[in-house]
């Protein structure tokens, strides 16, 4: 019971604290030391549950680690101190992973379960105002809900997976028009990510709809054709609804950039001409600069060693300090595990998260999972935060997801707790 109430200790820690920085900036210095606090808490636990269930998760960790011992060693101007940093860029994703699988397997799962869809219902609840007051105060690119600034990715991720997950378990593919027409409160919860600017809420939107239709190679065809229709007509019409140019690196070409220019000087002189880079935040241009420095084919197998997404100024790697445009900024996940302990790296990850999400019971909740870990290769770093993996992990290993009945106990609890006695005649949708 104790290590179930020092996981959610650590798991608010991450998921909320973010928000204090919007409101107290000074606290943003400590933000490391929140995450390091919560990533070794997190080990402590799933290690001290440990269970022979969990063990495979285990396994594929410490063969990440061998194969990040031979890169590192295989690499020069890479610390231990950068190397037991690097090492934190994969702990939230095994560790929750191997905590959740660990509980659902104790005599504590009931109770588990219970508090972690409390805890998933809350979360949904209190970003809806948490987001709409970030977006009066400073605008869309700045909301990021309880996670504070910077977690608008994660965030809609996160809100359309959980109320899918919601959504599929009291739903009929017979009548899907029904169905959701009972689920309609989940839309509320969708709020975040209208006003916090991440473009991939589009793609997110048409997964969600596509994935209610029966299962059958026409409908994954005409699903698909949908998608690729939707995006094209976001990218059309951005304009128009977020009154501004589209960002430039939605393209794989950047007319600001020399793009074969910049490619030359990197294979010259292994250093960018940052002047001209800083101004394209580009996942695509990042992939690029971290396939030219794969120099050889050891490279390509082992990677370049640990640490390089990590650390400050004084604390950086050697590549890191002379390719700093490639660790900083949008950042895709895929990058991580190849650049760092390379194709035989990436498999032992990609090899945890999809054994994860085949756990799924339900089929479509699965492929809702699978589509969206393919994304985030090159979408986002999701997989380095705690509170995203222990909820997109908890989604694919757990039998019972959160309901309505969870959203209406933490409504009520929140009403009575925090708002003025003469709202709290208020019900829950």
């Amino acid at each position: 019971m104790v290590k179930i109430y020092l996981f959610f200790l650590f798991l608010f820690l991450d998921a909320f604290i973010g928000i204090f920085y919007d409101v107290i900036p000074v606290l943003q210095k400590f933000d490391t030391y929140k995450r390091v606090l919560c990533e070794f808490g997190l080990i402590s636990l799933a290690l001290i549950s440990f269970r022979k269930e969990s063990k495979i998760y285990l396994h594929l960790f410490f063969a990440v680690i061998f194969v990040a011992v031979i890169s590192t060693l295989n690499n020069k101007g890479i610390s231990i101190f950068n190397f037991i940093n690097g090492i934190r860029d994969f702990v939230p994703m095994f560790f929750s992973i191997i905590f959740i699988v660990n509980m659902l397997h104790s005599s504590k799962k009931n109770f588990f379960i219970q508090k972690m869809n409390s805890f998933i219902a809350l979360f949904l609840l209190l970003n809806v105002p948490a987001s709409v007051l970030q977006f009066l105060a400073f605008g869309g690119d700045y909301v990021g809900g309880t996670v504070g600034w910077g977690g608008s990715g994660n965030l809609s991720i996160l809100i359309y997976l959980c109320t899918f997950c919601i959504l599929m378990q009291n739903f009929n593919e017979n009548r899907i028009l029904q169905s959701l027409w009972k689920s309609k409160w989940l839309f509320l919860l969708w709020i975040p990510s209208f006003i916090n600017e991440t473009k991939v809420t589009v793609l997110l939107i048409s997964l969600f709809f596509v994935l209610l239709l029966k299962i059958n190679l026409k409908n994954i065809l005409l699903g698909t054709l949908a998608v690729l229709l939707s995006f094209i007509g976001f990218i059309n019409l951005y304009t128009y609804i977020y009154n501004t140019d589209l960002p430039k690196y939605i393209f794989i070409y950047d007319h600001e950039i020399d793009f074969e220019d910049s490619i030359g000087k990197l294979e010259n002189t292994r250093i960018w001409d940052r002047e001209n880079l800083w101004d394209s935040d580009s996942r695509t241009l990042r992939l690029v600069i971290g396939y030219i420095l794969m120099e050889d084919k050891i490279d390509w197998l082992i990677g370049k060693g640990l640490g390089h997404f990590k650390g400050s100024n004084t604390s950086q790697t050697k590549l890191a300090k002379e390719n700093e445009y490639l660790v900083k900024g949008s950042i895709s996940f895929i990058l991580l595990p190849m650049l760092q302990i390379g194709i035989i790296g990436t498999i032992f990850i990609y090899w945890t998260i999809f054994k994860s999400c085949f756990c799924a019971q339900n089929s479509r909740v699965k492929l809702f999972l699978t589509a969206v870990a393919l994304g985030i290769a090159y979408y986002i770093v999701c997989f380095v935060s705690f509170y995203f993996c222990a909820i997109f992990f908890y989604a694919a290993l757990s039998p019972k997801f959160s309901s309505k009945k969870d959203f209406t106990r933490q409504f009520n609890f929140l009403k009575n707790s925090y708002l003025p006695e003469k709202t709290r005649s208020l019900t829950f949708v």
